[in-house]
């Protein structure tokens, strides 16, 4: 009963360390890709291309950022680049156009859908109600 005990407390104990040593890894991980993010936010990202870049494979890519945020690597690509764009229009004079062109959208329109669906105004009347 004691050895069996003993060796469950064993056990136990490499599996936390195990488990820790796996979170250590994810959140590394999870460091790298947002970096990698930032550092990009002019291109155009896909997680084929974080992945290639940093050694990964897509699906982990996917996967350590779910886990980091709770979205998706494709939403938290556009959010980051929505947030820079945000941030360009409310410190430059830059026009919605260039700043769509400057963060790698594939169009004006692409960009703003996607401005309209997170903020619930255009870029302009962003910039009108915030500047």
């Amino acid at each position: 009963q004691i050895a069996s005990l003993h060796l469950h407390t064993v056990l136990y104990s490499l599996l936390r360390e195990q488990d820790s040593a796996e979170q250590v890894k994810v959140t590394n991980a999870s460091e790298r890709i947002m970096k990698y993010v930032h550092e990009h936010v002019n291109e155009k990202i896909t997680n084929e291309s974080a992945a290639q870049a940093l050694t990964y494979h897509p699906n982990y890519i996917n996967s350590v950022i779910k886990q980091a945020t709770g979205k998706t690597f494709h939403k938290y690509v556009i959010d980051v680049k929505l947030h820079v764009a945000m941030d360009l229009l409310l410190n430059t004079q830059e026009s919605v156009t260039d700043i769509a062109q400057a963060l790698a959208f594939s169009t004006s329109s692409h960009f703003n859908r996607l401005f309209i669906k997170t903020t619930r105004c255009t870029p302009s009347e962003f910039r009108k109600r915030f500047y």
